[in-house]
């Protein structure tokens, strides 16, 4: 299906070079997850209005993504890396890698955000769905919630995870080849920044807009909070999947024919 070869990353135990550029990415993966979870959360437990802690999201990844494009390809979320392992973009070690960092990441920005704002004794009501500090203890906030409807937290992560991915992968596989096109540039970087707002201010009342397994599972290892959690990692990752089939043959097919109707027309 995919026959194209990874010529970044692809790490040789010869080549010194290839394993410097891998670390370096997976660092990146760290620091990056890192800052958009102590961001966004931050937001969260400030307690602002759910515009402002969309526009958080958004203006972080856009940042992050014009910062880290080239270093780690701006992952910092295992359904992305998926996808870009899926595409050939990146190696199965530097998926699973890659993964791990995201994860680090989260947990780190959660932990120093539980300095911030320590636990008390309340704790969040299995059947609540509100998010207003007085009904939730304040860095319960932070913490991805389903309340007491399973299935709607999963129909919500499923289709904003699925936006999220078609729209990406959209803008950042532009060629009939699968050919990546790295998203540092401001203008991919603000379109997907725009996408993470969108998807966060419709999922945001429903499930706190998850799209990222890691961001989820961070605050929730952190507060001890795993109520629903599966929702944040089987919604996302089919949403993701549902996208990736949906981009694979609907715009990359439009590609194709185009290139194909190019090359009819020069002959």
């Amino acid at each position: 299906m995919f026959e194209r070869k990874i010529t970044r990353f692809g790490c040789r135990p010869a080549d010194l070079k290839s394993w410097v550029f891998l670390w370096r990415a997976i660092v990146g993966e760290f620091v990056g997850t890192f800052i958009l979870v102590y961001a966004g959360l931050g937001s969260i437990l400030a307690g602002q209005e759910i515009l402002y802690v969309a526009i958080s999201w958004s203006l972080t990844i856009s940042v992050l993504i014009s910062v880290f494009g080239k270093i780690s390809m701006a992952l910092f979320n295992p359904i992305i890396t998926m996808v870009f392992w899926l595409l050939k973009d990146i190696t199965l070690f530097q998926a699973l890698l890659s993964v791990i960092a995201q994860l680090l990441g989260s947990v780190t920005a959660a932990s120093l955000h539980l300095v911030l704002w320590p636990l008390g004794d309340f704790h969040l009501r299995e059947d609540s769905v509100s998010t207003t500090a007085e009904e939730r203890n304040p860095y319960y906030l932070g913490c991805n919630f389903v309340g007491g409807d399973i299935k709607r937290g999963l129909i919500s992560e499923l289709v904003t995870s699925f936006v999220l991915v078609f729209l990406l992968l959209s803008l950042t596989h532009r060629s009939p080849d699968d050919e990546l096109e790295h998203p540092q540039h401001l203008i991919v970087a603000m379109a997907i920044g725009g996408t993470v707002m969108a998807m966060t201010l419709i999922g945001g009342p429903i499930t706190g807009a998850s799209l990222n397994p890691a961001r989820s599972f961070g605050p929730a290892l952190v507060a001890n909070y795993w109520s629903g959690h599966w929702v944040f990692w089987v919604g996302p990752t089919i949403g993701a999947l549902l996208g990736f089939f949906g981009w694979y043959g609907f715009v990359r097919g439009s590609y194709i024919n185009m290139e194909g109707e190019k090359s009819q027309i020069y002959k």
